[in-house]
């Protein structure tokens, strides 16, 4: 989890935030935040400011808005976001994928406006369109 958290330290560049922008659409690195999060409540971890293992302990309903901070044993500092920050990406990206999955699943032969059409909707021409476009046709 060290280099997922390396993405939230107070002194990383400018760059190291772009890649944490980009990965957050990525739904493993969401995944592993959220788990890395998880494990290091639960687990026993090492604690670089205090330099001994901190025992784990169960996780509440408490902690899914529990921002995680602490010291790596360099001396940099780290805030991870809460738990439900990633659960909610992984939901964001669950629907994307949903959508292109369903819009590349419905392109045929080059239809790449397929939505739009009355076919698709499957949408009868009413009597009265056909009046109004046998009217305008007369004139």
């Amino acid at each position: 989890m060290f280099l997922v958290f390396m993405f939230f330290s107070d002194d990383v560049s400018d760059l190291a935030h772009t890649v944490r922008y980009i990965m957050e659409f990525f739904p493993p690195f969401n995944f592993s935040l959220g788990y890395g999060v998880i494990s290091r409540i639960t687990g026993n971890h090492f604690d670089g400011e205090e330099m001994r293992w901190i025992e784990g302990r169960e996780f509440t309903w408490e902690d899914w808005n529990f921002k995680l901070t602490g010291n790596f044993a360099m001396g940099k500092t780290y805030e991870v976001p809460p738990v439900t920050s990633p659960m909610k990406n992984l939901l964001f990206n669950t629907l994307i994928f949903w959508v292109l999955a369903w819009y590349f699943d419905n392109i045929q032969s080059g239809k790449y406006f397929f939505f739009l059409s009355r076919s698709y909707w499957n949408l009868k021409r009413r009597k009265t369109d056909l009046v109004m476009a046998d009217t305008l046709q007369r004139t």
